[in-house]
């Protein structure tokens, strides 16, 4: 009697299982592809709060960034360093919060070069439409290689889709 029940519960779990899938989770709008970035002004500040090395200056902070959704994992191929930034969206709504990190990252930082150990960037990010979302981003460099190397960015963006993620 017990070895049936054993061969049905096993039986409903691989069901299970096998209906979820690995992609299971909720659907969002926001459409995967490559989005790009740019200051969001809203607020009358310039869309930059704090920037201690003239950050906001490099190029590729407001470059692009490279969206996957899978269920509620999300992944940002960020052009900032080449940062990959891995979250989830937040339960019951379309919100997402995702961070990163790169070491031994040399950069010109407040027009020195410098050596950063350490490099995280966290985004937050609330979709508007399936072709846009906005938020903030922090960036914070660490730095031993001197004064002026260590600083961070505060920010806040709005993002733009421009074209759909190539499939393989």
């Amino acid at each position: 009697m017990c070895r049936e029940q054993g061969r049905a519960f096993g039986a409903v779990a691989l069901a299970v299982t096998l209906t979820a899938g690995p992609g299971c989770g909720r659907s969002h709008l926001l459409s995967e592809g490559h989005y790009q970035l740019a200051l969001d002004d809203s607020s009358g500040s310039g869309g930059v709060v704090r920037d201690d090395c003239g950050l906001a200056r490099h190029p590729d902070v407001l470059g692009g960034a490279d969206l996957d959704v899978t269920g509620d994992r999300v992944r940002l191929d960020y052009s900032l360093f080449g940062i990959t930034l891995v979250g989830y969206y937040l339960y019951g709504d379309d919100r997402f919060s995702v961070d990163g990190s790169a070491a031994n990252v040399s950069a010109t930082v407040s027009g020195r070069e410098c050596l950063l150990d350490l490099v995280t960037v966290h985004l937050d990010a609330k979709t508007l439409d399936a072709e846009h979302f906005s938020g903030a981003v922090a960036v914070k460099l660490d730095s031993r290689s001197g004064p002026g190397c260590a600083c961070e960015l505060w920010m806040t963006y709005t993002a733009r889709w421009t074209e759909p993620s190539p499939r393989p």
